[in-house]
């Protein structure tokens, strides 16, 4: 269903419209994380004069359940065609209301680490237990300065 970069592009920013129930927002974010097969979405737009973000569901904006996360995974195998590599795990895509859009790509190697464990496992369990789930499935991910224990 999605051939290119610009089709997937044009995805998001499509469902981001129609997902936003606010027509007063003036920049959206989409940040994925992938592991394997599937996705972690995070989704979240700001008003003018406003710095707090405000959540959405970009499903909403699909036609179909499992659209975006499809397009997601086009673009990642889109990437690693051409880079013959895993190129990134996570992206960022940033929509303004004008129409113009960035896209940032990472490969965030403790999200590498953590997606690899069984979620029943001992290891998974440490990293339960030092608070740092969330912030390795985050787009910003740990500190560079954060102790990682679990890679000594």
């Amino acid at each position: 269903m999605f051939d290119t970069e610009h089709d997937i592009y044009q995805h998001f920013a499509s469902c981001i419209v129609k997902a936003i129930p606010n027509p007063n927002w003036e920049t959206a974010y989409l940040t994925v994380a992938i592991s394997g097969n599937a996705t972690q979405q995070v989704c979240g737009y700001f008003t003018a004069n406003n710095p707090k973000d405000f959540d959405y569901d970009i499903d909403d904006g699909a036609d179909m359940d499992a659209q975006v996360m499809e397009a997601a995974l086009s673009l990642r195998n889109i990437h690693r065609a051409r880079e013959n590599s895993d190129a990134f795990n996570k992206f960022k895509f940033t929509l303004h209301n004008d129409g113009t859009f960035n896209v940032e790509f990472k490969y965030d190697t403790d999200f590498k680490y953590a997606e690899s464990l069984n979620g029943d496992s001992q290891e998974y369990s440490d990293l339960l237990a030092y608070n740092v789930i969330d912030s390795i499935e985050s787009w910003e991910g740990l500190p560079k300065d954060h102790p990682r224990p679990w890679l000594h």
